[in-house]
């Protein structure tokens, strides 16, 4: 059983916010803000994960740009695809708002299927980066960059299995009392 996706729609337009209300609400679970401080605010509470973000550029208060920038300060937030609606459709409209962040780009009016789409899409490739991030984290140590304990075990008995004929030579270091050395000098400085 598939979950509904949550998604977040802030626009200071309230016809706007319940057309896109009335196109989403069958496939997704639909919040709104009407700004970007009030979306802000509701992204930082988290009473619901929020897949994707449908964003107005023009609103007052905070506009889509200014939103964009502050989410991209945050590591949790910068993750959420954000699609920007808006009424210009030119060139350097367009070339702004990807180089501020957003996964996708709508121009205003509203075609319900591509949005539709669109939206899919954006969903589908944050988790694909997600599951490559989960798969990085699992397998590699970010201090070292090097594969983890568990990646190295995985990774050696295939080497092995591979290449029955040839012999190897493992080689395992460990510094005693290492410990010693970040309670002295803090974390940062046995990390370097």
């Amino acid at each position: 059983m598939d979950i509904q996706k949550t998604v977040l729609v802030v626009d200071d337009s309230t016809t706007n916010r319940s057309i896109l209300c009335d196109i989403l609400h069958s496939d997704y679970t639909v919040i709104q803000a009407e700004n970007g401080i009030q979306a802000l605010t509701m992204l930082k509470k988290q009473d619901k994960k929020v897949d994707a973000i449908i964003l107005d550029i023009i609103m007052p208060e905070m506009d889509g740009y200014e939103f964009m920038d502050k989410i991209k300060q945050d590591k949790t937030l910068s993750q959420i695809p954000v699609i920007i609606l808006t009424e210009k459709s030119d060139r350097d409209t367009e070339k702004k708002v990807l180089e501020s962040g957003a996964w996708d780009f709508v121009p205003k009016p509203y075609d319900a299927d591509i949005i539709k789409l669109r939206l899919k899409n954006v969903i589908a490739r944050s988790q694909v980066s997600l599951l490559k991030e989960l798969n990085n984290v699992m397998n590699y140590d970010p201090l070292t960059e090097i594969y983890s304990k568990n990646k190295f075990f995985s990774a050696s008995k295939a080497l092995l299995k591979d290449n029955p004929d040839k012999q190897f030579a493992f080689l395992r270091l460990d510094i005693d009392r290492f410990k010693l050395i970040n309670s002295f000098f803090g974390t940062a400085y046995g990390d370097r």
